[in-house]
C-alpha cells in the first residue's frame, strides 16, 4: 500500500491498505495484547482515511478520523505512561487530521492540531536530538501550518527544522527529499525547490500530499 501511495496510485493504495488492515486484525485476534499490531492498524486506518479524502470522499474520511481519536485514547490506556509523548504515530495522526480539517474549511481546528503536533515533535527532538521521525513530523506540521496561516511558524520551530543534506550534499530517501522541497517552498528558496522537485519527478515519486503541495505552489506545472 505504501509503495502505491508513493507512486500516487490512490485507488490501488486504498485497496492494498484495506487488505493489510484485515490481515493485521486477524493477527491481533490471535494476540490481543500485541500493542504493535494495534498501532499498525491505527496508523493504517489513518492513512486510509486520508486517501479516501484524496479520492473525494471527505465525509467518510472525517468520520473515520474522528473515530480514530477514541481508538488512539484506548491504545494509550494499554501502554506505559511515558510512551504517550514519544509516540510519533499519534503525532502523525494529528498532522493528517489537521490537513483534513483544513481541506474541509475548518482552519481553526487545523491550526490547533498542528500546534499540538509541532509541540510534541519539538519535545521529542529535545529528548532525542536528531531523531529522524520527529524531525520529519516537525517539518510536515510546520509546512502545513504555513499553508493554512500563510505565515511561518515561530522561530523556535524554524530553528529546529531538519537539515536534509548529508556531507556529500545528497538526500537518500525520496520522502526526505519531498520534505526538503516543501521546506524550500516555505522558506522561499525557489531554486532549491525546483532542483528537488526535478529529482523526485525523475525518481517517479508522486506521493499524493507532496504532489498536492507541489501543484498548489506551482512547482509541478509541466512536469
Amino acid at each position: 500500500g505504501l509503495v502505491q501511495d508513493e507512486l500516487g496510485r490512490v485507488d490501488n493504495a486504498i485497496d492494498n491498505i484495506e487488505k493489510s488492515i484485515a490481515l493485521m486484525e486477524r493477527l491481533l485476534a490471535q494476540d490481543t495484547a500485541n500493542i504493535k499490531f494495534v498501532r499498525f492498524i491505527l496508523s493504517s486506518k489513518q492513512r486510509l482515511a486520508l486517501l479516501r479524502a484524496f479520492a473525494g470522499n471527505f465525509a467518510e474520511a472525517r468520520q473515520s478520523m474522528d473515530a480514530l481519536e477514541e481508538e488512539w485514547q484506548r491504545y494509550f490506556e494499554g501502554v506505559p505512561a511515558d510512551e504517550f509523548n514519544l509516540d510519533e504515530a499519534y503525532t502523525s495522526y494529528l498532522v493528517d487530521r489537521a490537513w483534513l480539517a483544513s481541506a474541509m474549511d475548518d482552519p481553526g481546528a487545523a491550526v490547533q492540531l498542528l500546534q499540538t503536533a509541532m509541540t510534541r515533535s519539538l519535545d521529542e527532538l529535545r529528548k532525542y536530538p536528531g531523531n529522524r521521525g520527529a524531525g520529519n513530523l516537525l517539518m510536515l506540521a510546520a509546512f502545513r501550518y504555513w499553508e493554512v496561516k500563510q505565515a511561518l511558524p515561530e522561530e523556535t520551530i524554524l530553528m529546529n527544522l531538519p537539515y536534509y543534506y548529508s556531507s556529500s550534499g545528497q538526500i537518500k530517501a525520496c520522502f526526505d527529499a519531498s520534505l526538503a522541497a516543501r521546506k524550500a517552498i516555505m522558506l522561499g528558496d525557489k531554486n532549491r525547490a525546483d532542483e528537488l522537485t526535478d529529482y523526485l519527478m525523475q525518481k517517479g515519486f508522486a506521493e499524493v500530499t507532496f504532489m498536492r503541495a507541489c501543484k498548489a505552489n506551482s512547482f509541478c506545472n509541466g512536469r
